[in-house]
């Protein structure tokens, strides 16, 4: 699943949370509906199928579609990007967050295991990283008004690089 964007309360009824789940699959989308409770109080789910690349190449039209947010979180999407156009993709994402709002961005750390190339069996390519050059990619986009934290998954093999803009 690409990123999902949690849209800002300033915006929606007070205590109620948007959650914006992005995918350009309309399967993915489908087994997301299909596995969420969807009929949860003061929750609403809106399921965009956008191709997050377009966000890079168009990305006034989509900021404007998208509005501002307080959350946005992406697992299983950066290990996939040149550092090209994953930088492009931080910086969009940011550009989308409120005032104290968080950028999370999950990868998987190339020191922390041995993967097998998706590219033998599948038409992907993996950019392989650790977290050093994660971060070092994030401070080439010349953010400002931020602060960085770093978690972990248990096994160690995930990093999850959460970006606040403050």
């Amino acid at each position: 699943m690409a990123p999902f964007f949690l849209k800002s309360q300033k915006n929606i009824q007070k205590n109620k949370i948007v959650f914006n789940l992005v995918d350009q699959d309309e399967e993915a989308l489908d087994f997301s509906k299909g596995a969420l409770n969807l009929n949860i109080n003061n929750v609403s789910f809106n399921f965009l199928k956008h191709n997050v690349l377009d966000y890079i190449n168009v990305s006034y039209d989509y900021s404007e579609i998208l509005g501002k947010h307080d959350l946005i979180y992406s697992i299983g999407l950066a290990d996939y990007f040149p550092d090209r156009v994953l930088k492009k993709l931080l910086l969009f994402c940011f550009n989308l967050l409120n005032s104290n709002g968080k950028l999370i961005i999950a990868h998987k750390d190339i020191s922390k295991y041995k993967p097998l190339p998706p590219d033998w069996w599948c038409n992907w390519s993996f950019y392989p990283r650790d977290l050093d050059y994660f971060l070092k990619l994030i401070s080439e986009i010349g953010l400002k008004g931020l602060k960085i934290a770093v978690e972990r998954e248990p096994a160690n093999i995930i990093f999850f690089v959460i970006i606040e803009r403050t």
